[in-house]
């Protein structure tokens, strides 16, 4: 059972591993791997967020803290360092780079941009002081300010196009008009809007 639920982990088939870890744990509480099943199980649970196709990072960095926490008074819990920070570069990589590429609203790009910050924190909190991940930090903190500095532009693109709104509400069309070629140059990225058609 035990082999079995590595074997699924190994592959990716994360809910599956998670089920059979499940049932070892429960059929065997007192086993010599029971310790080490209960880890692994926590990790796909982690995994099972963000390493799929379409990963949920803000579940996958709840599953992250839920882990460290089960895990912190461990004699051994430095040995999961090299785990938290893979999990943590996962999640700090992955949801500033959706940030940036997404067409979400401002206020869900601001959510995953704090979410990439939590898994910048834990790959800086877990990594070794001798040899940090210097790249992975970098890649992160790049892509977060990437992101920030196109979350800036459409918030202030939006707050434009609401006064091109209420330009055209209060009857002033050619206050709007004017606007519209500064909203066009100025941020190109959102040019096909339907308002500036």
């Amino acid at each position: 059972l035990y082999d079995a639920a590595v074997a699924a982990m190994e592959a990716k088939q994360y809910q599956q591993a998670i089920g059979l870890y499940d049932q070892f744990i429960e059929l065997y509480p007192n086993h010599s791997f029971t310790a080490d099943a209960a880890i692994n199980r926590g990790k796909c649970s982690v995994l099972s967020n963000i390493d799929t196709a379409a990963p949920n990072f803000e579940v996958g960095m709840k599953s992250l803290e839920d882990f460290i926490n089960n895990n912190r008074e461990r004699s051994n819990v430095a040995d999961l360092y090299p785990d938290l920070v893979r999990f943590g570069g996962m999640v700090g990589k992955g949801a500033a780079e959706r940030a940036l590429q997404s067409k979400e609203t401002v206020e869900n790009r601001q959510k995953l941009v704090e979410i990439a910050k939590k898994g910048l924190t834990i790959v800086d909190r877990y990594s070794s002081r001798n040899e940090p991940p210097v790249e992975l930090i970098s890649g992160i903190q790049s892509s977060i300010q990437a992101a920030e500095d196109d979350i800036l532009k459409q918030s202030t693109f939006e707050a434009e196009i609401e006064n091109v709104e209420q330009a055209n509400e209060s009857g002033t069309p050619m206050a709007a008009l004017d606007e519209r070629p500064n909203l066009i140059n100025s941020y190109d990225k959102f040019h096909d809007k339907q308002i500036l058609a």
